[in-house]
Order: C-alpha cells, then structure tokens, then sequence
C-alpha cells in the first residue's frame, strides 16, 4: 500500500482510504473504481491519488489472481514514484512486489525487489521500516526453504526493532526465529524464543500474533509428544 497522503484533494484522500479498505473483500468493484480514480487523479494533477490508484489496481488483480496484471499496474506506479523520485514509495513498492512474487512461489523475483526495498530503507537510515521489512524478508526466505538466510534477516529485525523500541515486529521476528527452529527439530529452543513472543504478543494486546505463536506452540509440544 502507498504512503500516507501529506496533501492533495480530500475527497480524493478518501477515496483512496476507502478503496485500500475493500481491496480485498471486493476486487472487482475495486477494480473499476480505482480506474475512474486514476483518471481524475491525472485530470487534478494529484501525484498520491494517482500512484495509489495504480497500486490499487495492481493489488486487485493480485486477489483475482492475475499475476501479469498485477505486475503490470505496480510496476506503473514505481515509474510514477520514480519520475517523482519518491525514494520512500519506491521502497514500498518494492516491498508489496517482493510480497507478491513470493506468495506466487517466485524467489528470484522476490528476493531482487526485496533487496531493492532494502537498500533505499538503508541509505535512508529508516530503522522504523527497516523492522517490517527484514520480517518480511525472514518470512519468505523461510518459505523458500532458505532457512540460514530466513534466519539472518530475522536476527537483524530483532536489532532495528531494539534501536527503535519496536515491540510488535520484535516478537513477530521472535516467532519467526521459533518456526526456523521447529523446522530443524530444536524444538527446546522453538518453545523459548515462542514463548517469549507469546509474551510480548500478550502485552500489547494482540490477539492475532498470540494467537498465531500459540498456535506454534501446539505444534512444538505435538512434536514433543506433549499433548497437555
């Protein structure tokens, strides 16, 4: 998703709000919308409205399922961010395209636009950004079965997490750490570093993440045949 607005047309600005809200329960209709938003966008000359509606348009073929298209539409919006020279809106768009390709199994095209968010967060020194990103790299390099890897990205989130007291994705890296573990059969280590996500989840209140890592946490004392 796209930066927050900072200026532009207000009924614009919610539109687009709007729009990112129902981008998954109703890509079709998203679709059309964002079409007719990107014509106004460049009627109005409002750079926001109209890279979001690209994005838009990008991410409602990505829930339909067109990954050609969703390519298309994201790619349309890093040249707009990049005539712009919007670093910060290159970098996340960098990021949703390094999420997609992985969702659809493709890990050199992944991992080339992760690394590209990567390195425009680090010249920017964006330690805040920097956290979601190495999990989210963690978790696909995970999924490739790439695990030292997995591994290293993850253990770098938890240091940008520390610098800037980021505790929601210092326990998302934790839980991250934990699956790495379950996967290697050290599941003595998988239970310690879950559990003190499940900590951390149950501190701030967030029932997602601690239902996730409890989830986990079954799955470990399965494998220990603990079944209490």
């Amino acid at each position: 998703m796209a930066t927050p607005f900072t200026s532009g047309a207000q009924s614009l600005e919610d539109r687009v709000r709007v729009l990112w809200d129902r981008s998954y329960s109703a890509p079709d209709s998203v679709l059309q919308e964002a079409r007719q938003l990107l014509q106004e966008a460049r009627a109005e000359g409002s750079y926001h409205a109209e890279v979001n509606a690209l994005e838009l348009q990008g991410e409602a073929h990505f829930y339909l399922l067109d990954l050609d298209s969703c390519r298309h539409y994201y790619q349309q919006a890093l040249g707009v961010a990049q005539r712009k020279e919007d670093l910060e809106e290159q970098a996340h768009i960098h990021t949703s395209l390094g999420s997609i390709h992985s969702e659809f199994g493709e890990r050199d095209a992944s991992l080339s636009e992760f690394r590209q968010a990567l390195t425009i967060w680090e010249s920017l020194q964006d330690t805040v950004q920097l956290c979601g990103l190495e999990v989210r790299i963690g978790g696909a390099l995970d999924r490739f079965d790439l695990d030292d890897l997995s591994m290293q990205h993850f253990v770098h989130a938890l240091r940008h997490c520390a610098d800037c007291g980021d505790s929601l994705f210092y326990a998302h890296a934790l839980n991250g750490i934990g699956v790495l573990h379950k996967k290697q059969r050290n599941y003595l280590k998988a239970l310690a570093v879950m559990d003190s996500a499940r900590v951390i989840y149950a501190r701030q209140g967030e029932a997602f993440g601690q239902g996730g890592v409890l989830n986990n946490l079954g799955v470990v004392y399965k494998s220990l045949g603990r079944y209490e």
